[in-house]
């Protein structure tokens, strides 16, 4: 599939001054039109375009691990602008739920949060999404813009309309479409991320090149591949431009995802049962990998794809160091319920209830769309077990088989 590249605008354009150092673009979801900015170290700039937003007052929404390491230069910046608080969150993943969107919403009213004010989501993608509940639900619809600290939450979560939260066992079953006013990129933060971090948000860019294939997957084989031969030496800007050109080629007519932009859930189907069953031992993108690897065992095992695939779909998930595994029994029981909750199952055709709607490759860059409108493909539970149980072997074993690389260029 051919993506076409991001189109810049010109920074110093209208009533931006000319030390405005961020690089713009336009980005087009559905009938919204997102102003992007991407820079490094520029507080002062992303105040600048705040100061535009004609707030009565800012509210920057972020945990206190980001606040102690990045909020000085902003609460300053921003706090030149207008009043300006930071509220924190603490609860990371197993604390996305609508009990945490009460509590934040009750201390932003009590602050004297107003339909003017506009909140600050500085974070990774948990941080974004309670951040975007919230801010929909206040007077039934406040301002917020983005400001995310994570590899993954740079390329991937921004470019969403979809703000949730978990419930029940599943994930981000509860939510909004809410866009944000804008998006503010600050390659800063990265200097600090944790390898897992960064790890996960490596993961989806290969999640982008198996579903898109071509000559996307060989700009992340080619980009992925001198990360790991000088990883002091990447380009991160040009990492987070590749994640955001395979979103705007899915997104950009598929505004809420329910259509050819589903494809971008491969792996979540699995990798989000197993990132609640073990929260705090792996990471989304982490996961996710692991069910990536899944959905290619089930693929391979319903005939869709074949051994010579399944070897190419491996080598990409070997561009990078496979993710830990986790400690403890696996959860088997767990494992099954969290599936049962996962929020395709409303897609299902009625009298399809015992299988397990995925999204599944015949190869790199094919998906199969079993389920017409929908790129899903209904799995019956045994064959999801026989996965389970495989994965559940290989998490046991001292090393996972079937990584590594070869003479093709999927360096490790």
């Amino acid at each position: 599939m051919p993506v076409p590249p991001l189109e810049k605008k010109n920074s110093a354009a209208g009533c931006a001054p000319r030390d405005f150092r961020m690089t713009s673009f336009d980005w087009r979801i559905g009938n919204e039109v997102i102003p992007f900015y991407m820079g490094s170290d520029c507080a002062a700039d992303v105040a600048q375009k705040l100061a535009a937003m004609n707030a009565d007052r800012f509210f920057i929404v972020a945990d206190e691990a980001i606040w102690k390491m990045h909020g000085a230069p902003y609460e300053r910046a921003v706090g030149a602008v207008a009043p300006t608080a930071f509220m924190p969150y603490g609860g990371g993943e197993a604390g996305k739920t609508l009990a945490a969107i009460e509590q934040l919403a009750a201390k932003l009213i009590d602050s004297g949060i107003s339909r003017r004010s506009v909140l600050v989501a500085m974070g990774g993608g948990v941080i974004g999404n309670i951040t975007g509940l919230t801010a929909s639900l206040l007077f039934r619809g406040i301002r917020f813009v983005q400001l995310p600290t994570t590899l993954l939450a740079m390329h991937d979560s921004v470019t969403s309309l979809k703000q949730g939260v978990n419930c029940n066992g599943g994930k981000n079953i509860l939510g909004t479409f809410h866009a944000p006013s804008s998006v503010f990129i600050d390659l800063r933060f990265l200097s600090t991320l944790p390898a897992q971090q960064i790890r996960g948000g490596l993961i989806e860019l290969v999640k982008n090149a198996l579903i898109l294939g071509g000559d996307y997957a060989r700009q992340v084989t080619e980009s992925l591949t001198a990360f790991r031969a000088d990883p002091k030496s990447h380009d991160w800007a040009a990492l987070v431009n590749l994640g955001l050109t395979a979103k705007r080629t899915l997104v950009q007519d598929d505004p809420r995802e329910r259509g050819h932009a589903m494809i971008l859930e491969y792996g979540h189907t699995i990798g989000h049962a197993l990132e609640l069953a073990y929260v705090g031992q792996l990471s989304h993108g982490e996961a996710i990998a692991w069910g990536m690897r899944c959905a290619a065992w089930i693929s391979h095992r319903l005939g869709y794809m074949t051994d010579s695939a399944l070897a190419v779909h491996d080598r990409y998930l070997a561009l990078l160091d496979f993710p830990p595994k986790p400690n403890g029994p696996f959860k088997l029981g767990e494992l099954r319920a969290r599936l049962q909750r996962d929020n395709k199952r409303g897609y299902l055709p009625p009298g399809n209830e015992g299988m397990v709607a995925m999204i599944l490759l015949n190869e790199p860059g094919v998906v199969l769309n079993g389920t017409n409108p929908y790129p899903l493909t209904l799995v019956p539970r045994d064959v999801v077990d026989e996965a389970l149980d495989h994965l559940a072997r290989e998490w046991q074993s001292h090393v996972a088989t079937g990584l590594a690389p070869d003479e093709a260029g999927f360096a490790r």
